[in-house]
This record gives structure tokens, C-alpha cells and sequence, in this order.
């Protein structure tokens, strides 16, 4: 049983962990949460009334937040055409600057890499 005052729970890099197993994780936890009457704690909560404030992370910090391409959008800003964002959520999710529902999704999986590439001098 995992402690009900549990924050986050850091999975980068662990190939074994699905999103939907993050999706079962925060679940449980936010179950938890609402049957144990002896928590006082103020807490986020969804309009179901469970707390889903527990961080199941699944990508490392520096993939976290919202990037800029060089692609566009499709739309405009100022007479251009706008480029389009990718953001990326710890848990692994990300959208896309489309047209609504159709870039969302999350990552697969995630590797750690060694290159060839000689030390720098």
C-alpha cells in the first residue's frame, strides 16, 4: 500500500510501465485518498470530488512543457502562418496545436541513449 500523503512517483525510464498503467496508478491513489476519512489535508480535485494531485511521471523534466516546431499549424498569426506547439506532460501525455483531437496521444516508451560522439575538449 502506497503512502496516502504520496506526491509523486518518478517512473522515467522504466520500459515496463504503460500510460495506462499511470492511468490505474493515480486512480487507486485518488480511491485511496477519498475513503480514508483521517486526511485533513486541502487537495486538488476534479468534479468527481477525487484528488487526482499525485504526479506519475513518466518523462524526465527537460521533455516536460510546451516547444515550438518548425512546422505551422495550419492557422495564422499576424498575417504568417502560426507554427505549430507540442506539449508534454510528466505523465507522458502530449497535444498538439491542431485542429481539435487530432494531435493527442502520449509516448510509448522512452530510452536512455549513449552516443559514439568523442569527449568534448
Amino acid at each position: 500500500r502506497a503512502p496516502l500523503n504520496l506526491r509523486s512517483v518518478d517512473l522515467t525510464f522504466c520500459p515496463g510501465v504503460s500510460y495506462c498503467a499511470t492511468i490505474e496508478l493515480r486512480d487507486a491513489h485518488a480511491r485511496a485518498l477519498a475513503t480514508n476519512q483521517a486526511t485533513g489535508s486541502v487537495r486538488a480535485e476534479n468534479a468527481s470530488g477525487l484528488d487526482y494531485s499525485l504526479e506519475v511521471r513518466r518523462l524526465p523534466p527537460w521533455l516536460v512543457g510546451t516547444f515550438e516546431t518548425p512546422f505551422t499549424s495550419g492557422g495564422t498569426s499576424g498575417g504568417s502562418a502560426a507554427r505549430e506547439e507540442h506539449t508534454y506532460f510528466a505523465d507522458g501525455s502530449f497535444e498538439f496545436s491542431r485542429r481539435p483531437g487530432q494531435g493527442m496521444g502520449y509516448v510509448r516508451s522512452l530510452e536512455a541513449v549513449r552516443t559514439a560522439l568523442p569527449p568534448s575538449e
